[in-house]
């Protein structure tokens, strides 16, 4: 018996705690930011709601010239055709609130005669408990740029083509005279000794057929 009690006890501190920590985390967002709840301008609630995170205790404040704007809760078909009839809330305080006590849509738009034609609509999303909130797109970190070498001009004109290496005629030097061509055969005939060679062949000739005819005579 005294443990039920004691664990009811708890579950009412978690309870309080809980509740005090929301509340503490809650956040009064003003529609429209400076320019509130207006038609002039061309106030871009679709981004300005894009740009928040609401919350489940947050209140979304609606500033306005009550003369001529009010707010109007509706539903999410009539809030894409303009359409205020099913209203769920009609507010035309010009300065009206609304506390958010669940995860949900809550779409809101001006029904005074041409306001959400023009844009005086805004579409209030709260997520879950257990849905995450977008992070950030973390921004590109800049990479150093290191300018690179440049290549080298193309040659104006081609190199020649290498010089073949021809075989260099053999030098003679001045002292070393070339030989004397062998003389020809019919300048040796008539040369001295030639003849001279010659008178001797006849001479002998000549003896030998004397010797002979007086031989045989």
């Amino acid at each position: 018996m005294v443990f039920a009690k004691k664990a009811l006890f708890l579950s009412f501190l978690l309870m309080v705690s809980s509740s005090v920590c929301q509340k503490s985390k809650a956040h009064v967002y003003t529609v429209g930011d400076a320019a509130g709840w207006t038609n002039i301008g061309r106030v871009d609630y679709k981004t300005w709601a894009a740009t928040k995170i609401f919350h489940v205790g947050d209140i979304i404040l609606f500033e306005y010239n009550k003369q001529f704007h009010n707010v109007v809760r509706v539903t999410h078909k009539n809030f894409n055709s303009c359409n205020s009839t099913d209203a769920y809330a009609t507010w035309v305080s010009g300065n009206d609130s609304f506390l958010i006590q669940r995860p949900g849509h809550y779409y809101f738009i001006c029904n005074l005669t041409g306001r959400c034609q023009s844009g005086q609509k805004v579409d209030i999303r709260v997520p879950g408990a257990g849905a995450h909130s977008p992070s950030p797109t973390p921004a590109p970190i800049p990479t150093p740029s290191v300018p690179l070498p440049s290549p080298p001009p193309p040659p104006s004109t081609l190199p020649p083509p290498p010089a073949s290496v021809l075989p260099s005629p053999p030098s003679t030097s001045p002292g070393s005279a070339s030989p004397a061509p062998a003389p020809s055969s019919a300048s040796a005939f008539y040369s001295p000794r030639g003849l001279q060679m010659r008178a001797h062949f006849w001479l002998s000739t000549l003896v030998l057929a004397a010797g002979l005819n007086g031989f045989v005579g």
